[in-house]
């Protein structure tokens, strides 16, 4: 007969199967980073020992495998004998959308080449004051010919610096633009193309730049125009995450079209097939993918895609969903496609706002009450991440998200997209619903400027109180799997 522990593993396994495998994924994924790692590893093997024992054979040989999995996954190869010089000539060619966080500044992931051909590795660009000609004619696939300042990034940098983050994406280096060419290989520009032409067409119906900026950034996640005061205030307030287009606003976009399919669906039932309306979230999710086809691949919204579709597919292969396991598969898709993503504040954040909804959603059959424990835990968790990455913790990140944050996101997210649609559509040509939905938006964004004002609303944490708040995220995890085990032994002695 089996002992209770491996009773209670074998109930965890009905929840979440992959839960099992993870531990050791992780660990493996821990151990890429070499002696950096190590320990914390280790600490993490003894846990699961710990708590696994007696230990069976199969057990051993699923955690085995999952180690050796995150160590093959984890491996990145990159060229660590290159040398750059500032004052030599280098091909490029651009990997990632070009991003512009500030007015005049462009950042770009390239592959350096040089003038032969011949690869030399991945760098991490920055330029400032460049040419808004030549850097609004690059996009993905574009070759480039560049001169500017290297910085080689070290061999093992800690764990969880911005330079890990840059080695795990296979960069080799950092880099400033000094000189930048207008793209040698004649490249389709229709992307870009198509993107300058929205910009510019909603600019011109809005009169304020800034009014303008917040319709583009919140509805599109372009933050071109915003100003660095806005930003300052929407971070101050908590509702920094809506200025870019990230999971959140991608669901919504989602839930949006499905609902609209659906009731095409209903509307010509007597027309359509019966099995038609199976496919609507399929269509739905290749709407999202145009989307953000429109406004750029970046790597945040292609993560929330990519989750989105995990979810999909698994409520479609599956009858009843399984949140638990759908995370864990969203993290190991994740992880193999980024290895060590989970160590970036973006991946944590995220995670940590879909368990606290995930916890909230299952304690209540109260709709109303679900929404106030979702957006509080969810609110309270990314708050403890924040304050241990950048140092701060917003007070009035919990009132603002409850009451601001739903309608900005509506307004913004479903509004904007659709007064945008309709205007390039010609159904609104004068774009009144447009302008509409950025008075309303620029209303709330006056408030949240009115509360970030006050200093109480964003808290400086200290260095020491960052590992304090960290610590305190670890237990209540450990509080968390503890309530777990414990509402299955109380089940079993039922």
């Amino acid at each position: 007969m089996p002992s209770p522990d491996l009773r209670y593993i074998a109930r965890a396994r009905t929840i979440a199967p992959l839960i099992p495998f993870m531990p050791g994924f992780l660990a493996g994924q821990l151990l890429t980073h070499r002696y950096g790692a190590l320990m914390l590893a280790v600490a993490l093997f003894s846990l699961v020992l710990a708590y696994l024992h007696p230990v069976q054979r199969t057990l051993l040989a699923s955690l085995a495998l999952s180690l050796a999995a995150g160590l093959a996954s984890g491996v990145v190869l990159i060229r660590d004998n290159v040398k750059f010089f500032p004052d030599i000539t280098y091909l490029a060619e651009v990997e990632d959308f070009p991003h512009y966080s500030n007015p005049g500044e462009i950042r770009l992931n390239l592959a350096i080449f040089d003038l032969h051909g011949d690869f030399l590795g991945r760098a991490s660009c920055r330029a400032v004051h460049l040419p808004w000609r030549n850097s609004f004619k690059l996009e993905r696939g574009s070759i480039t010919a560049i001169r500017g300042s290297f910085q080689i990034i070290n061999r093992d940098p800690a764990i969880f610096s911005y330079d890990a983050t840059l080695r795990r994406r296979g960069v080799a280096a950092k880099c400033r633009i000094n000189c930048l060419s207008t793209p040698l290989n004649g490249a389709s520009m229709k992307q870009s193309s198509l993107r300058q032409r929205l910009v510019a067409s909603v600019k011109g119906m809005i009169e304020s730049g800034e009014q303008a900026g917040l319709v583009l950034s919140m509805s599109l996640g372009i933050r071109d125009a915003i100003s660095e005061k806005m930003e300052d205030a929407f971070r101050r307030t908590g509702l920094s995450h809506l200025l870019v287009f990230s999971g959140y606003q991608i669901t919504l976009f989602y839930l949006s079209a499905l609902w609209l399919l659906n009731g095409v669906c209903r509307a010509l039932v007597s027309y359509l097939p019966a099995v038609s309306r199976q496919f609507t979230p399929f269509i739905a999710l290749l709407l999202c993918s145009v989307l953000l086809g429109i406004i750029g691949f970046e790597t945040s919204s292609v993560r929330a895609l990519i989750a989105l579709c995990i979810y999909v597919f698994s409520n479609a292969i599956e009858y009843k969903p399984r949140p638990l396991n759908a995370l864990c598969l969203s993290l190991i898709v994740l992880c193999l496609i980024w290895p060590g993503c989970f160590l970036e504040p973006g991946v944590q954040l995220t995670f940590s706002a879909l368990i606290g909804l995930s916890l909230a959603g299952s304690g209540t059959h109260n709709s109303f009450l679900r929404y106030l424990l979702s957006c509080s835990f969810a609110t309270s968790l990314a708050s403890i991440v924040s304050a241990v990455w950048f140092g701060g913790i917003s007070l009035m990140a919990i009132p603002a998200n409850l009451l601001l944050g739903p309608l900005l996101s509506l307004v913004a997210c479903q509004g904007g997209l659709l007064s945008i649609a309709a205007m390039l559509c010609g159904l609104d040509p004068q774009a009144y619903l447009l302008r509409i939905i950025s008075e309303v938006i620029w209303k709330v964004a006056d408030l949240v400027q009115t509360g970030a004002a006050y200093e109480w609303a964003y808290v400086a944490v200290r260095p020491n109180l960052r590992l304090d708040l960290g610590m305190l995220g670890l237990c209540a995890a450990a509080v968390i799997v503890a309530r777990t085990v414990h509402n299955f032994r109380m089940r079993e002695h039922v």
